[in-house]
């Protein structure tokens, strides 16, 4: 989908992923070891060009946030 404001093809989406890491001895992050599941991404979605927010990514879109 175009973004309706400015024509940009490629947008911000959200996704929730689990990954393996280090931490030391008090729990504070040390090293990213793998991201092993993610899952699909999902909306609002924000136009990399302009910032315009849309809830789906199809060409009926209303305006999330203006």
């Amino acid at each position: 989908m175009k973004c309706p404001k400015c024509d940009h093809e490629r947008w911000i989406a959200r996704q929730r992923s689990r990954s393996y890491v280090i931490v030391d001895e008090f729990n504070e992050w040390e090293e990213d070891l793998e991201c092993y599941d993610a899952g699909h991404p999902y909306g609002p979605y924000t136009c990399v060009g302009c910032g315009y927010e849309v809830e789906e990514l199809d060409d009926d879109v209303e305006i999330y946030m203006p």
